[in-house]
C-alpha cells in the first residue's frame, strides 16, 4: 500500500472508530463569561429579557429609572435608553410572545409601562392600585393577559394584552405572602406564584383567573425567588433564596407537589435567584447572588458546571436567548450584564464525534489503525 492510501485508510478507520463511539447523555462544551457589559450609573440593574427574535435585550434598570437595550448581534448598549416616567424603580422586564411590546414593572411609582420594541419608545402607562409594589411582570404563552405580582399588597393584577388596560379582576394572595415571581405553564392553563415571605408557591387557574385551593408548601424559611415551567411543561424549578443554605427544587406539574430532593444544596451564604431554561429544555441556569451561574443537566437532575461571575457581582436575573447559544445575567451590585456563551457539542443524547478521544485517543486509533494496515493482504 502507497503511503498516501495508507494515511486515507488511517483517517478513514480513525473516523470510523469515533463515530461509533456513543455516550449516555448530551456534552457540552465549555462554559465562560465571554463579555462584560457595563452599564451607565452607579446602581444596578435588576430583571431582563430577550425578545422573542433574539435580536435585542431589554435590562430594567433600577437605579437609572430606565431600560437599557443590549444590541444582542453586537453585545453593545444603544446611545440612549428608554427612559420610564417619575421615579419609577423598574424590577421586571417581559415582552409579549409576538415581540411587539414590552412591560415594565415598576415597583416605586405602582405602575406597568409599555413599550413599543420597533421604536424602544414608552407608548404608555398602565396604573395600579397605591402601594401594589410591582415586583414581577409576565405574558401569557398566547399573550392574551398578561399578570403583575404585586409584592407590596399580595395581589396579582391582570392586564389585556390587546388593550394594554388593567382588568377589573385582582387575584388575592394570602396576607404576608410577598409575591415576586410568576410564572405560565407552556399550554397557558396554570401559573404559579413565588411567595417570599409565606414559603409558599400559589397556583392560578388561568381561564378563570382564579386562586386554585393548592397551594404548594415549602420548607420554613426557603424564600422562594424564582419559579419557572419547563419548556415541555413537565415540570417547574424554584430558586430557593433563604435560610442562609439555597436550594432547587423541582415541581411535578401533574400534581403540583414537590418531588424528589432538593438539587442543589448550596453552601452556606450562595442565594439562588433567577432560573432560566434552555429552549430545547435540556439545561436549566440559577443565578446565585455570590457570582455564579449553576448549570443544571434537567435529565438527571443534577450540576453540570459553574460558571463564575466578577466577584461581588451579585447576580439578580438570568435569561437565555431563544437559539440557546447565550445566557445573559443581571449583576446588581457591579452594574453589568454577563454574557455566557454555551454552545452545545452534541445537541441531543446519542453519537459524540471526536472531541471525545482527544489527542491521546487519536494517537492509539491511528496505530491500531497502522497494525490492521500491516496485517492486511495488499495488491498495491
Amino acid at each position: 500500500m502507497s503511503a498516501r492510501h495508507r494515511s486515507r485508510a488511517i483517517a478513514a478507520i480513525i473516523a470510523a472508530t469515533a463515530l461509533s463511539v456513543s455516550v449516555a447523555g448530551p456534552v457540552w462544551a465549555a462554559l465562560g463569561v465571554v463579555a462584560t457589559i457595563v452599564l451607565p450609573g452607579s446602581a444596578g440593574p435588576s430583571g431582563l429579557a430577550v425578545s422573542p427574535d433574539g435580536t435585542k435585550v431589554y435590562v430594567a434598570h433600577t437605579g437609572t429609572d430606565t431600560v437599557e437595550v443590549i444590541d444582542a448581534a453586537t453585545g453593545t448598549l444603544a446611545a440612549t435608553p428608554i427612559a420610564l416616567p417619575g421615579s419609577a424603580s423598574p424590577g421586571s422586564v417581559a415582552f409579549s410572545p409576538d415581540g411587539t411590546k414590552a412591560y415594565v414593572a415598576n415597583s416605586f411609582s405602582h405602575t406597568v409601562s409599555v413599550i413599543d420594541v420597533a421604536t424602544d419608545t414608552v407608548t404608555s402607562t398602565i396604573v395600579l392600585p397605591v402601594g401594589s409594589g410591582p415586583y414581577a411582570v409576565r405574558f401569557s404563552p398566547d399573550g392574551a393577559k398578561a399578570y403583575v405580582a404585586n409584592a407590596d399588597n399580595d395581589t396579582i393584577s391582570v392586564i389585556d394584552g390587546a388593550t394594554d388596560l388593567l382588568d377589573p379582576t385582582v387575584i388575592a394572595l394570602p396576607a404576608g405572602s410577598y409575591p415576586v415571581a410568576v410564572s405560565f405553564s407552556p399550554d397557558g392553563t396554570k401559573a404559579y406564584v413565588a411567595n417570599y415571605f409565606t414559603d409558599t408557591i400559589s397556583v392560578i387557574t388561568v381561564a378563570t383567573d382564579t386562586l386554585s385551593a393548592t397551594v404548594i408548601a415549602l420548607a420554613p424559611g426557603s424564600a422562594p425567588h424564582s419559579v419557572e415551567f419547563s419548556p415541555d411543561g413537565a415540570q417547574a424549578y424554584i430558586a430557593n433564596a433563604g435560610g442562609g443554605t439555597g436550594t432547587v427544587e423541582v415541581i411535578d406539574t401533574a400534581t403540583d407537589s414537590i418531588v424528589g430532593s432538593p438539587i442543589v444544596p448550596l453552601p452556606s451564604g450562595e442565594n439562588p435567584w433567577s432560573i432560566a431554561f434552555s429552549p430545547d429544555g435540556l439545561k436549566a441556569y440559577v443565578a446565585v447572588r455570590d457570582a455564579s451561574v449553576l448549570v443544571i443537566d434537567v435529565a438527571s437532575a443534577t450540576v453540570l458546571s459553574t460558571v463564575a461571575l466578577p466577584t461581588g457581582a451579585g447576580a439578580w436575573s438570568v435569561a437565555v436567548s431563544p437559539d440557546g447559544a447565550t445566557v445573559y445575567v443581571t449583576n446588581n451590585s457591579n452594574n453589568t450584564v454577563s454574557v455566557i456563551k454555551d454552545v452545545p457539542a452534541l445537541a441531543s443524547t446519542g453519537l459524540n464525534p471526536l472531541p471525545l478521544l482527544g489527542v491521546a485517543g487519536m494517537v492509539i486509533l491511528a496505530g491500531l489503525a497502522m497494525a490492521a494496515i500491516r496485517r492486511r493482504p495488499s495488491h498495491t
